[in-house]
């Protein structure tokens, strides 16, 4: 009986040593990340906290959004940071893309009013993201075939953020902001085209392919396609290009899509048509990919 005593006191205190070892702390596991917090005495942090007060959505100049302990290590605590998933997807991770974080949060500022006014209320909800991400440039990590060097591009949907390259809107024309505006959507728009209706997107590539020589057509030297110089990438279906090194070259398929959607956005069809009369091959493009980019639920000028 004796014994048994004293099995049980040893019990009891082992239990009670455990507790003293380890004390139940508050877990933070259910803490959102992604809700902005005030900082009155910072005036940028305090602008983006009012911009996320009228709008709802969370804005952000670092991917890294928080930390929390998951570990101590001989007195030193372990962290897990988080991080926003700009180049991830449900399909997993994305290495295509590439982006810099902003030198100056300074430059967020004159950022808001765009975004608020400009580009959140016209983004689909399909679309739609639960933050923004500004950066100061998005790329293509790497260089897609047949280019020298990596195209940019305004804007890219993550798993849980939209990544938009900033701007200043105070130093640009209302045109130009306009035209930055609808790229920032076009970018949204022909990356869900691409994931989503690339079947129906090889009718769009061959209205310029069959006007090409073999071989050459999407990221290619356009004096490949007019050795005499007789034509233009308007001739062959491009409204978007790039030069590079004395050069012109001819968009990727991702670029060229995505600069019908901002058009798309951007014109009327009769404005459209207007300016680019004497390409049938543009106006065929474009109203291709019309109907394609109003069944994602963009708003087009009629």
């Amino acid at each position: 009986m004796q014994k048994n005593r004293i099995w049980i006191i040893a019990g009891i205190l082992t239990v009670t040593a455990c507790k003293k070892e380890a004390p139940l702390k508050p877990s933070d596991a259910d803490e959102n990340y992604l809700t902005v917090k005030d900082n009155p005495s910072d005036p940028v942090d305090h602008a983006i906290y009012q911009f996320y007060q009228n709008t709802g959505v969370s804005l952000f100049y670092n991917d890294t959004i928080g930390r929390k302990q998951v570990a101590d290590s001989a007195g030193i605590p372990q962290y897990l940071y988080l991080r926003l998933a700009v180049a991830y997807s449900l399909a997993g991770i994305d290495n295509n893309v590439n982006f810099t974080l902003l030198k100056d949060k300074q430059q967020v500022v004159p950022m808001l009013d765009l975004l608020k006014n400009d580009v959140l209320p016209f983004i689909p909800d399909s679309l739609s993201r639960a933050c923004i991400l500004l950066v100061d440039s998005l790329t293509f990590n790497g260089t897609p075939s047949g280019f020298p060097f990596s195209p940019g591009f305004n804007s890219y949907s993550g798993f849980n953020t939209i990544a938009i390259r900033t701007v200043d809107p105070d130093t640009m024309s209302a045109d130009a902001r306009r035209k930055y505006v609808a790229s920032v959507l076009g970018d949204l728009g022909g990356q869900q085209l691409g994931a989503t209706q690339f079947s129906r997107l090889n009718d769009f590539y061959n209205i310029s392919v069959v006007l090409s020589p073999p071989g050459f057509c999407y990221g290619a030297r356009f004096s490949n396609l007019s050795p005499d110089g007789g034509k233009t990438p308007e001739d062959f279906g491009f409204i978007a290009w790039f030069q590079y090194d004395g050069d012109i070259y001819t968009p990727d398929t991702y670029t060229d899509v995505k600069s019908y959607v901002a058009a798309v956005i951007n014109y009327t069809p009769a404005s459209f048509a207007a300016v680019y009369a004497g390409y049938p091959a543009v106006i065929e493009k474009f109203n291709y990919i019309r109907p394609l980019v109003k069944s994602l639920g963009f708003q087009l000028p009629e």
